[in-house]
C-alpha cells in the first residue's frame, strides 16, 4: 500500500483528521500548514504549543511517523535569537 496521499487517499483524509484529533487533546494549535513542496515528498507546518515535547507527542499519536519522515525543530523570533547571542561569552579560540 503507497503512503503518498496521491496514491492512497486514506492516508490523507485518516491521517489529517487523526492530525485534528491528536492536536486538539495536546492543545497545539496550528498555525499553518500542512503546506508542501511540490517537487519533493515534504510536508511542512507551522505548530505551537507550550513544550517542544508536546508536539513531539503529536508526532506519535497523530501516526504521522507512519507515512512521513518528521523532523521537530523549536524556533523562536530572530529579535529574540540576537538578543540571546549577545549573553554568549566570547570565543574560546
Amino acid at each position: 500500500m503507497s503512503q503518498c496521499e496521491r496514491q492512497n487517499p486514506r492516508a490523507g483524509s485518516e491521517g489529517y483528521a487523526r492530525n485534528a484529533e491528536a492536536g486538539a487533546k495536546l492543545g497545539i494549535k496550528i498555525v499553518t500548514g500542512p503546506l508542501v513542496v511540490a517537487t519533493e515528498h515534504i510536508a511542512i507546518a507551522l505548530v505551537e504549543a507550550e513544550r517542544v515535547e508536546t508536539v513531539q507527542d503529536f508526532v506519535m499519536q497523530s501516526g504521522l511517523m507512519q507515512w512521513n519522515s518528521v523532523s521537530v525543530d523549536s524556533v523562536k523570533p530572530l529579535d529574540q535569537a540576537m538578543k540571546e547571542m549577545e549573553t554568549m561569552p566570547p570565543p574560546i579560540y
